[in-house]
């Protein structure tokens, strides 16, 4: 339930999400802005996991 109710836990969380969707709408190929999104997420979250340091 965290991950569904992360976007509304700031405003800056709450109007990234909202930005990227209204980037989506006005793009051509908007689908892949929300997907590409979630795969880099899904990425750094194993980074994290791993805890690896990317500096």
């Amino acid at each position: 339930m965290s991950s569904i109710g992360h976007p509304v836990i700031g405003l800056d969380h709450l109007a990234f999400v909202i930005a990227s969707g209204l980037i989506a709408l006005k793009t051509t190929r908007g689908i892949l802005i929300p997907f590409v999104f979630v795969i880099a997420t899904g990425i750094v979250a194993g980074i994290h996991l791993a805890s690896l340091a990317l500096q």
